[in-house]
């Protein structure tokens, strides 16, 4: 443990860089790039926010608007569900870095926690200024989000090391992960 911990902090450059390189590859060719990683949740929250706030005129629930109750879990579930799958093919992605270089396999699931952690940082800057709008200003509780980002990192990291693994003797998992996470978004309590 000490030895790996050790090798992904002499790492944090490559692992960066690599990180870096994933999130633009992602949205290469796009016309609108990189934007397109923050646009499609912003209008996903847009259109729930529609829907229910306007069109069904719910009801705030302990004086919280729908919203800012829904964007909180789906930004939480949309950060958990984006590590999962893309670390799920991490390894069979860079196969050419596996097999032609000495190269230590466990950090490609850390390479795509990283490009799904930029995005979920702005969108928890978005979701502060969401909430400073409907008049729920920062305090001093909102230092938990520290926590919470490093543990929703930690089980990310140790599941997509589980997924990642597997995933290279039963090609099957990346399908059975994606269903999981559909039936998650419906079945858990984010709607």
């Amino acid at each position: 443990l000490y030895g790996f911990i050790r090798d992904v902090i002499s790492n944090q450059r490559l692992i960066t860089e690599l990180s870096k390189k994933d999130f633009k590859a992602k949205y290469l060719g796009n016309y609108l790039g990189i934007l397109w990683a923050f646009v499609q949740p912003t209008v996903t929250i847009i259109i729930f926010w529609f829907i229910f706030q306007v069109g069904f005129k719910s009801m705030p629930v302990d004086n919280f608007p729908f919203i800012l109750w829904f964007a909180s879990a789906f930004i939480v579930w949309n950060f958990f569900s984006e590590c999962l799958l893309n670390s799920t093919n991490s390894i069979i992605e860079n196969s050419y870095l596996v097999k032609k270089v000495v190269f230590r396999v466990s950090i490609l699931p850390i390479v795509k926690l990283y490009s799904a952690l930029f995005v979920h940082l702005f969108f928890i800057v978005f979701l502060i200024i969401m909430f400073a709008i409907y008049g729920y200003y920062p305090d001093f509780y909102d230092l938990q989000v520290i926590y919470y980002v490093v543990s929703t990192f930690a089980l990310c990291l140790g599941l997509a090391w589980l997924t990642s693994s597997l995933v290279i003797f039963l090609k099957d998992i990346g399908q059975i992960i994606s269903m999981v996470l559909q039936f998650g978004f419906w079945l858990t309590p984010i709607f």
